[in-house]
């Protein structure tokens, strides 16, 4: 199965609204647990796109690409570029208000997913990442 979406990420409630709507259409049959997972990373670093390029106009796409071995999922945007590879782990150990505001999605992120890439090209942010579907993979 493949699904594409491109939308502006410009007004933070449409284009989420948007997105989480196309997700959970295109994850549906997948199992619970899974689906659960992906959709909080998804969410987390969408949130975080949008965060950083609320009221830029910049477009974004939003491909879900899954065979019977694997899910992935591809975010591009021309937004600001963010790397969440190069952001510092927060220190989990601490509690929430000595760790402050801020990393625990790409800590989600970095946690949750099987696989995950990152590349800035042409002006473009492109995250990749995704879980296997078999217990086997993991």
């Amino acid at each position: 199965m493949r699904a594409f979406l491109c939308f502006n990420i410009g007004d933070f409630e449409t284009a989420y609204k948007k997105g989480m709507d196309f997700f959970e259409k295109n994850t549906a049959e997948l199992d619970p647990v899974i689906e659960n997972k992906l959709r909080l990373v998804y969410e987390e670093m969408f949130v975080n796109t949008i965060q950083a390029n609320e009221n830029s106009g910049a477009e974004m796409s939003l491909e879900i690409d899954s065979d019977d071995d694997r899910i992935k999922i591809c975010m591009k945007d021309a937004g600001v570029e963010f790397d969440p590879f190069k952001k510092d782990e927060p220190d989990i150990t601490l509690s929430a208000e000595e760790r402050g505001i801020g990393g625990l999605g790409i800590f989600i992120f970095k946690k949750m997913t099987d696989f995950a890439e990152y590349e800035y090209k042409s002006g473009f942010n492109i995250l990749t990442y995704g879980m296997y579907l078999s217990d086997k993979k993991r």
